[in-house]
């Protein structure tokens, strides 16, 4: 992992825990956006097998409410890193 990696995860770790401070919009506006590119990779990756969206945008923006939702949603207690820790 490079330095900017780490300092981009540094930030959004900070970003997380001043949202469950203060559950601010802005806050959560910010994770949102943070994640939003997420969302397009596997909107991108699952279109082609959903024959009932029109378009990927379509499914982009179901993605985003998800997304939303699940920001609005996490519980920081019930939460697990992915990080690998020392044993």
């Amino acid at each position: 992992m490079n330095t900017q990696e780490t300092q981009a995860d540094i930030q959004v770790e900070d970003l997380w825990a001043q949202y469950f401070l203060t559950r601010s919009s802005d806050d959560r506006n910010r994770l949102v956006l943070y994640y939003a590119p997420l969302v397009r990779l596997v909107a991108n990756r699952i279109a082609p097998r959903i024959p009932s969206f029109q378009s990927v945008e379509e499914l982009c923006s179901c993605g985003q409410f998800g997304l939303i939702n699940a920001v609005e949603r996490f519980d920081l207690r019930r939460a697990f890193s992915s990080r690998p820790t020392p044993p």
